[in-house]
């Protein structure tokens, strides 16, 4: 995946940094998963390589927080739902609801087995809405995109949600200061292809309160990810 399309972007990555918009769109006129969308060959390519990259921190993140008080499991842009089964596998109590675009939801059916009967499968976009829930996993999908479009994704969990509900927003934190990191490389991948970027914890404690929620902690996993929490504020 990374030396198709993508590899073609980040060559006009000096597009990017004199702008600050992705260069995907200046080289292919349009971004990057309205692309996709109309090329379903390399969709099926990049749900793929989301899989092979989702393997090992799937399992992470569903052991590392314990959803025992919950009863219904939202995964936001769940792709081929690899993560959700992860968590019904070590929550029987819990169902499941799966929102993706369309190719992405019925690549998880294919894949569900018999977690299939848990889960309820949502074609939807989450800029327009989310399913209701009281717990809504947000795995390696806010970094791909840039403030304003994050915010809103957050947002419309917050308006989804129970007062007793919980964000988790799953993904790899920007280490403070200026050492080098391979996340801070990824950075620049994501500036040049989609448009977002990587955060630090205070970038996304700032997201969280633009969208009416509050970081409650930041808990470590066995992976090169975290899971960061948040409540209604």
């Amino acid at each position: 995946m990374i030396n198709g399309e993508a590899y073609l972007a980040f060559e006009q990555l000096l597009f990017s940094v004199r702008t600050g918009k992705p260069a995907f769109d200046k080289v292919f006129g349009s971004p990057r998963f309205d692309w996709l969308s109309a090329h379903p060959e390399q969709a099926a390519l990049f749900q793929r390589a989301m899989v092979a990259q989702g393997q090992g921190s799937n399992e992470a993140v569903a052991d590392a927080y314990d959803f025992s008080r919950y009863t219904r499991v939202v995964d936001v842009g769940g792709g081929h739902g690899q993560l959700l089964w992860a968590i019904l596998a070590r929550n029987p109590h819990l169902s499941g609801v799966l929102l993706d675009l369309a190719s992405g939801v019925a690549a998880a059916r294919q894949e569900a087995g018999s977690d299939a009967s848990r889960t309820d499968f949502v074609v939807g976009d989450f800029f327009d809405s989310v399913p209701v829930g009281d717990v809504y996993v947000i795995k390696k999908v806010i970094h791909d995109w840039d403030d304003e479009r994050a915010e809103l994704i957050l947002r419309r969990c917050r308006e989804a949600m129970p007062t007793h509900g919980r964000v988790l927003v799953a993904e790899t934190l920007v280490p403070a200061g200026d050492e080098p990191a391979q996340i801070k490389v990824i950075d620049v991948v994501m500036l040049a292809v989609t448009g977002g970027l990587e955060r630090t914890e205070a970038q996304y404690a700032r997201l969280f309160e633009a969208a009416g929620l509050k970081l409650e902690r930041v808990i470590d996993t066995s992976a090169p990810i975290s899971v960061l929490e948040a409540s209604p504020a």
